[in-house]
């Protein structure tokens, strides 16, 4: 919160990319890196490009009990849950355009299934972490 008031950010760290040898493979992957950083405190957002993942983001991540976000109205959940940690959120990657900045001091790691063939819409994610 300091850092908020008095202009100092902290940075963004990216992290490696994996890849998996089929999309079942990816959703295990994903399935069992939330399970490990939710336990350790960690809050998480993981990211889907399309509804289609993000269903299967839900069956996958069941267990944890996320925070559902298809649209402006789940984004303002979001913000509000960004405080808590050890929680879990599936967004869709087209809410997190907006300008708003969640406001938290809760370390949050941002999950991404896949990758665009944009590079704007990849940043348009990036820019909302930083």
């Amino acid at each position: 919160m300091l850092s908020w008031l008095f202009g100092k950010r902290d940075q963004a760290t990216r992290g490696e990319d994996s890849v998996w040898m089929s999309g079942a493979a990816r959703l295990k992957g994903i399935g069992r890196e939330v399970e490990r950083l939710a336990k350790d405190g960690h809050c998480l957002v993981v990211v889907a490009w399309t509804l289609v993942t993000f269903d299967e983001l839900v069956r996958e991540l069941e267990r944890c009990k996320p925070l559902l976000c298809r649209d402006l109205f789940g984004f303002d959940a979001l913000r509000g849950q960004l405080t808590v940690s050890g929680s879990v959120a599936i967004a869709l990657a087209n809410i997190l355009y907006t300008d708003v900045k969640p406001l938290t001091s809760v370390p949050v790691d941002i999950l991404v299934h896949g990758r665009n063939d944009s590079r704007a819409v990849d940043d348009a994610i990036v820019r909302f972490v930083i």
